[in-house]
């Protein structure tokens, strides 16, 4: 196998052994006094769908079973095909891949680190905040760097089309949601997404994983351990580790080191409760973009929230009990009693057939 690795202007272009997909990654130093011992490299861009194709549709395994060197990708999980379009067609090649589950991005993730011999893996949390610390982006500049709810028209960009941030990362921001490891194991998400409220980008907000909501319509039983029904809006980003002479790190032996194996069950990690528990204040008339709390409605009530705000995941499932794929028409009928809200409408609790509810 031959590893090409290009360093040029400090920024390293990765290629992919057997494919034809080169991309690049960016270093970034140590900030130990913020949770982040040692230096690594993060990718510029979001990971896009042709390179998650490669590694989904086994691309690679032709030039492996053409090679003298035994290879071990085949020791790696591959998705399962899923049984709807999963990038919504909002376009695929150049795009950032979406609806990808935990356990999907790590096993990528794996299954890059032994095509190149180097170690590969998700962002952690710290890491992840480290990245928005030094992109310099603010509330002022953010529409610049991202794709969000006021200019994004509901769908994915092209990667590389926004501004570079100050640290040379693509859409840190809005697009995609990208996948982080919490302090405790925890399935996180982080960046916002196309749904995404300028107003609710900045200061960056952790989304827990919710398999409940995000893979509900998935009408097959089990249902998929690999897809996102109702996700398409998060995706990943990778980061590769450094060793102590600033060099990309080897891929360990055995898995991933600080993570338990991604193979060996969909719930490999379990989320924080506590995570999942936002206090909203009592004079803020808004809940915060992502408490849950529950509303009241009885079955058959007529309900009436207005304006909804398209902030992700809330508008989903309004989208989903209204049963529209376009603009919601308000008000619309709660089918099956207490609905969840994740914080997506302007209201804190329902008034049953009140034409007042929510404002």
């Amino acid at each position: 196998m031959i590893l090409t690795l290009l360093l040029a202007a400090d920024v390293l272009t990765q290629k992919v052994p057997g494919t034809i997909h080169t991309f690049d990654m960016i270093p970034v130093e140590a900030a130990p006094e913020q949770g982040v011992p040692n230096a690594f490299f993060v990718g510029k861009t979001e990971v896009s769908w042709d390179l998650l194709d490669a590694y989904r549709f086994e691309l690679d395994r032709k030039a492996e079973s053409e090679s003298s060197v035994a290879e071990s990708s085949d020791i790696i999980a591959r998705p399962s095909k899923p049984y709807i379009a999963m990038d919504r067609s909002f376009g695929h090649n150049g795009y950032p891949a979406i609806s990808v589950q935990y356990r999907h991005a790590r096993c990528f993730a794996r299954w890059l680190s032994l095509k190149t011999s180097r170690h590969y893996r998700l962002p952690t949390e710290s890491e992840w905040k480290l990245l928005a610390r030094r992109s310099k982006i603010t509330q002022d500049n953010l529409l610049e760097h991202a794709w969000l709810d006021e200019n994004a028209d509901w769908v994915t960009h092209p990667l590389g089309e926004k501004k570079p941030d100050a640290l040379g990362l693509v859409d840190l921001f809005g697009n995609a949601s990208e996948w982080v490891t919490g302090l405790k194991g925890e399935h996180l998400t982080y960046g916002g997404c196309y749904e995404t409220l300028a107003q609710d980008a900045l200061p960056p907000k952790a989304v827990p994983e919710d398999m409940d909501n995000w893979n509900a319509s998935d009408p097959q039983d089990p249902q998929s351990i690999w897809w996102l029904a109702d996700g398409g809006f998060v995706g990943l980003r990778l980061v590769l580790e450094r060793d102590a002479e600033g060099k990309p790190a080897k891929a360990p032996a055995k898995g991933i080191e600080h993570e338990p194996k991604p193979d060996e069950s969909p719930e490999d990690a379990k989320p924080d409760p506590a995570r999942l528990k936002v206090k909203d204040s009592p004079d803020d008339p808004l809940p915060s973009t992502f408490s849950q709390h529950w509303g009241g409605c009885s079955p058959g009530a007529i309900c009436i929230r207005q304006p909804l705000r398209r902030s992700y995941p809330g508008w989903r499932h309004w989208m989903r009990w209204s049963r529209y794929r376009s603009n919601l028409e308000l008000p619309f009928v709660i089918p099956n009693g207490s609905h969840r809200c994740l914080g997506g409408c302007v209201h804190r609790t329902c008034s049953i057939g009140s034409s007042e509810a929510g404002q």
